[in-house]
């Protein structure tokens, strides 16, 4: 039924082949277009909000070292003598219980080559971002209705009998971060197992999720905000951001079709490997940035 070929595994059966195109198509595509319709909109306004921060294309290396020093007001990152400093000009200060992520910041500075990568950045970029972008009350109001709609059409609110690899994963991965969810925020959800127009999670529970988000500090939004985009999943992020769930468990959760798509396939050599180091790097990236050790 399976043969291998330069690792990809092709299906020779045309029954199967076309239940799992049909199963592609009919039970995801309509939650999928709105999540990248959502995911783009977060990262439109993430982007315009650190493109002061982001370095111009070909930007060379300045600095033989980069360090983290303690100050009275707490650490601050070092290339060479200069201080790194917001957009705004003021020097970027970390508070005294945030060592570690000083360390991590100048370590991914310093991992820097002749021509430095922006991307390469993920923590200066969501550190910057919670301390310039989400201190504004109406940009904090725009990412948290965002984040709410993530909410209403969350991709682990909708559930496959088919194929038996993707629902022994959402078994897995997605129900248990949503009888998570429903505990300890005290909420209902609504899950779907078929295509819905237009679905709507209970307005209650949605005030209550927008409660808890108004309560989060700038860098928590921003980590909360990044998770999302990430996972493409409210509920995936923020069980990340509440410390429920670990990265390889948010990561998993984020790429269960993936997976089992891989499993029908097989894997892209590489392809699929360098997909979840990018993923697990960002979703990593977020807890850092609001760890306090």
């Amino acid at each position: 039924m399976l043969k291998s070929f330069r690792g990809v595994q092709i299906l020779r059966s045309n029954a199967v082949l076309d239940s799992f195109i049909k199963f592609r198509q009919f039970k995801y595509n309509f939650a999928i277009s709105r999540k990248f319709n959502d995911s783009a909109s977060l990262k439109s306004d993430a982007k315009r909000e650190t493109n002061a921060n982001t370095l111009p294309k070909g930007f060379k290396r300045f600095w033989k070292t980069a360090t983290f020093n303690s100050v009275p007001e707490g650490y601050l990152i070092n290339l060479d003598k200069r201080i790194l400093k917001l957009t705004n000009g003021t020097p970027l200060v970390l508070s005294h219980k945030q060592k570690i992520l000083a360390a991590l910041i100048a370590a991914e500075w310093e991992a820097q080559e002749s021509t430095l990568k922006p991307h390469a950045l993920p923590l200066t970029s969501l550190v910057f971002r919670g301390r310039e972008g989400l201190t504004e009350p109406a940009e904090r109001e725009r990412v948290i209705s965002l984040l709410l709609r993530y909410f209403q059409t969350d991709s682990i609110f909708f559930y496959s009998e088919f194929p038996n690899v993707l629902v022994n994963l959402q078994k897995e991965c997605w129900i248990p971060i949503v009888e998570w969810a429903k505990t300890t925020f005290k909420i209902d959800i609504t899950t779907y197992d078929e295509i819905v127009i237009n679905q709507k999670q209970p307005e209650q529970s949605v005030n209550k999720l927008k409660t808890l988000l108004e309560s989060f500090s700038p860098p928590k939004l921003a980590a909360l905000e990044k998770a999302v985009i990430v996972s493409k999943s409210f509920l995936i992020g923020l069980a990340l951001i509440e410390r429920h769930i670990t990265v390889d468990q948010a990561a998993k959760a984020a790429r269960i079709e993936t997976l089992a798509q891989a499993e029908f396939w097989g894997s892209f050599e590489n392809v699929h490997e360098l997909d979840d180091h990018l993923t697990k790097q960002d979703l990593a990236a977020a807890v850092c940035t609001i760890m306090e050790l």
